[in-house]
């Protein structure tokens, strides 16, 4: 009678543990945060580099590279850091072809300051830094802005940024 018990109280634990485990399985899978990437920022006196972490959510109709450069246009969360590029600045349209990534940028980019006043080829490099960090599979990096890799030359900027050797 013991014996008998003892096996339906183990029995009544051992499903009370895994109903709980069910339930705490389905909450996180439905709140689950996202991927976690890391971002790179410089501070606003441009000398020190800045890390954030984020999560970006999984979204079914962008690849996981367009959420991110998005979240990186965005700029830093933390107030001690200046953005990447001008705010305003959009991501038109991004691909990867053969491990090379195709990026347009907004003409905002252009008009949201005067060129003398923004280091542009310190924001491409910081920018390519960024995405070759997160996504290995990146061997090289094409950008257009509004439609044209021709305007980037004025930066000094070469149009195809691959990685060391």
């Amino acid at each position: 009678m013991k014996i008998k018990r003892f096996k339906t109280s183990l029995y009544v634990v051992f499903s009370l543990i895994l109903i709980f485990f069910i339930i705490s399985f389905a909450v996180w899978a439905f709140s689950f945060p996202g991927i976690r990437k890391t971002f790179i920022f410089y501070s606003n006196s441009g000398s020190i580099e800045y890390i954030e972490s984020r999560y970006i959510k999984k979204n079914r109709q962008k690849p996981l590279i367009n959420c991110y450069i998005e979240e990186l246009l965005l700029g830093p969360l933390n107030e001690l850091s200046a953005p990447l590029f001008p705010r305003g600045t959009k991501l038109d349209s991004c691909f990867l072809r053969d491990s090379v990534l195709y990026v347009e940028l907004s003409e905002e980019l252009l008009n949201a300051l005067p060129a003398s006043s923004y280091d542009y080829e310190k924001s491409f490099a910081l920018f390519k830094k960024n995405i070759f960090r997160s996504f290995s599979n990146v061997k090289s990096i094409k950008i257009y802005i509004n439609g044209s890799e021709g305007l980037l030359e004025s930066f000094q900027h070469t149009e195809n940024i691959g990685k060391k050797s």
